[in-house]
């Protein structure tokens, strides 16, 4: 049995099928390499120049800003899935391991949807005692009143928050510009379901809207604190994920009312690049996603590419759209060739999976996906306009945050306790095209680390 250079002994005993990865692994990662470098950009390179607006590609990438760790990586590297969620050094190489056996272009840490809550003091249940894929989850969900909750002082101590900074940087000394580093975040309304009924939470929307937007202000306040520290750990992009505000969850005047703003906001703080994805259905709400400040747009399965592309227009980044679980782990390999060319005919710029990556994927189906992409992808090529990034477009993104008011202006001054600005040497910036200060929005305050809306 061949291993890697880094094991850690696991073997998957419960699961026949896992253990015959034990052999295969090599094979599946001299033919992905094998590709790989013979291709004329690496998939860093491929996948930035695009995040950066440059359209002198070759092909669409295969990439995503989500969740990416699998079962044939973690047989390779001899972790238990319930392992790779509580430490660093398992976390950066069952992740690692993706792309070197199937060559996704981008490597993306964390996993799991609990960090904020946990942060937040929320008890957690990792499955220790089983070799089966059960996500960490939250064990109960206490928060009723916004008076229930606070983020720490000492908030970047808490919970994995440190952890996941460790894996990010740990990755970047791993691949440095071979493969893109990502990282993101739940969205407020999202990350507060982990901790509270969202029943409850949109009942309270209309019935006491201010305490409603006290939670999601907490929650807002510690992901922009998260995604900073993550960011400045070496992360080349950032990935800021939504799924609970999908229109088949949330009427869109909800969406645009109460969930807008706080997305705003998040995505105003960070430097490009940055994605905003929402799961779920979306035709209803890609205009309003449209005006969040991002430099692209992920959607899922559930999107009607013949209604999302007019709306967005040519010169929008737009990833998509295959369904994560059933195409890597239930489609047969002739039905993910035609889904997967079909989303290149319809315009996607880049193949990104509609969730995270199944872990229990297909190897076989993994393989098909990217043979797609790769050869399908070179045969169409990169035909698209010049992309009107966030920063190419903050006149139109300035009038939407003025149709809220001074509901900006209000929330100005929030972090300046908590004392961790920004620093602009630990910005990762492709090829030296931009300063680190340039990659933020107009009308940041880079000094202080915070738009100026007043």
């Amino acid at each position: 049995m061949p291993k890697p250079e880094k094991y850690w002994g696991w073997v998957p005993e419960k699961h026949p099928e896992w253990k015959e990865y034990l052999d295969k692994w090599p094979e599946w990662q001299e033919r992905t390499q094998k590709h790989l470098a013979s291709e004329p950009f690496t998939p860093y390179q491929r996948v930035m120049k695009q995040l950066y607006g440059d359209t002198d590609l070759d092909r669409v990438p295969f990439a995503t800003g989500m969740g990416m760790v699998t079962v044939p990586s973690c047989v390779k590297y001899g972790v238990r899935f319930c392992e790779v969620h509580n430490d660093p050094e398992k976390m950066a190489y069952s992740a690692l391991g993706t792309y070197e056996l199937f060559g996704i272009e981008a490597i993306v840490v964390p996993f799991d949807m609990c960090f904020e809550a946990e942060v937040f003091g929320a008890q957690m249940n990792f499955y220790t005692d089983t070799e089966d894929i059960l996500y960490a989850t939250v064990l109960d969900k206490w928060i009723e009143d916004p008076d229930d909750f606070d983020i720490p002082p000492d908030w970047d101590k808490k919970g994995r928050v440190q952890m996941v900074a460790d894996a990010i940087t740990m990755l970047k000394e791993l691949v440095g510009d071979k493969v893109a580093v990502g990282t993101w975040n739940l969205g407020p309304f999202t990350a507060a379901g982990q901790a509270m009924d969202i029943n409850k939470l949109l009942i309270m929307s209309f019935k006491e809207p201010e305490k409603c937007e006290e939670i999601l202000d907490k929650f807002t306040d510690l992901i922009m604190l998260m995604a900073r520290k993550w960011r400045m750990a070496g992360a080349d992009f950032y990935c800021l994920r939504e799924p609970g505000a999908a229109a088949d969850l949330l009427n869109p005047k909800v969406f645009k009312k109460l969930i807008q703003p706080h997305l705003i906001r998040i995505l105003d703080d960070q430097p490009s690049p940055k994605v905003l994805h929402i799961c779920g259905e979306t035709d209803p709400i890609i205009g309003f996603m449209n005006e969040c400040c991002a430099d692209a747009i992920s959607v899922e399965q559930k999107a009607t590419p013949e209604r999302q592309r007019p709306i967005l227009g040519d010169d929008i980044l737009w990833f998509g759209q295959f369904f994560a679980w059933g195409t890597l782990c239930n489609d047969p390999p002739e039905k993910i060739e035609e889904e997967i060319k079909a989303e290149i005919d319809y315009g996607f710029n880049a193949i990104w999976p509609s969730c995270d990556l199944w872990p229990d994927v297909w190897p076989q189906s993994m393989q098909k996906l990217t043979e797609v992409v790769w050869f399908y992808g070179k045969e169409k090529g990169y035909n698209f306009p010049k992309p009107r990034l966030c920063l190419d477009r903050q006149d139109e993104l300035q009038k939407i945050r003025e149709e809220h008011g001074d509901w900006f202006a209000k929330r100005q001054d929030r972090l300046d306790k908590y004392e961790f600005p920004w620093d602009l040497s630990k910005i990762k910036v492709f090829e030296n095209r931009k300063k680190p200060e340039e990659l933020f929005s107009k009308g940041y305050d880079v000094k202080n680390s915070k738009m100026i809306y007043k």
